[in-house]
């Protein structure tokens, strides 16, 4: 393919209006992430993020794998742990903890008294470790 011919048509994408409409949209997702953010951040004022953690653990045992997989997927996060797990990547710290090495690329972040992974490779996995007892409590 000819670069002049693709730069053309990505220009003319970018100047379109379903470029305009898509980062319209985007910006709409976003908004509505942070407001569920901040209501999330209240709650947290007033509720026990432990329980909620395991609540959302527990929906993710054995049972759960195991119905992924009769429907040919990997495990995956639901809806409420994705949003955790997007929450403490923007309000947790990032850290390095000796005790959790990996060779793959990827990041460790803490929040309240968790450390939630993520590794990098052919997909991510997520775990979330208890930091007192670097007890593995969940790992998608």
């Amino acid at each position: 393919m000819d670069f002049n011919i693709a730069k053309k048509r990505i220009d003319d994408w970018f100047e379109s209006q379903e470029c305009k409409d898509y980062f319209k949209y985007l910006g709409v997702n976003k908004e509505i992430l942070e407001k569920r953010f901040s209501y999330f951040t209240k709650w947290l004022e007033n509720n026990d993020f432990d329980d909620l953690l395991y609540k959302i653990i527990i929906k993710h045992g054995d049972e759960y794998h195991e119905k992924c997989y009769l429907n040919g997927c990997e495990a995956y996060p639901n809806n409420l742990l994705e949003f955790i797990l997007r929450y403490v990547d923007k309000y947790g710290k990032v850290v390095e903890p000796k005790e959790l090495k990996s060779d793959y690329a990827g990041s460790i972040v803490e929040f309240k008294d968790y450390y939630f992974q993520k590794i990098y490779g052919q997909g991510t996995v997520h775990c979330i470790y208890n930091k007192k007892d670097m007890n593995c409590l969940l790992q998608l």
